[in-house]
């Protein structure tokens, strides 16, 4: 499903989720010389 959504109706969505997955991949492409992220 992806990283907000859950498969399972009776899990909530994780509201938060994509922000805190957007903001380590900009962490980790900014600072991690070499690393070849991809943003999906």
């Amino acid at each position: 499903m992806g990283i907000n959504k859950h498969l399972d109706a009776t899990i909530p969505e994780l509201g938060g989720a994509r922000r805190d997955a957007t903001a380590l991949w900009a962490l980790f492409t900014d600072t991690v010389e070499g690393l070849a992220g991809q943003y999906l």
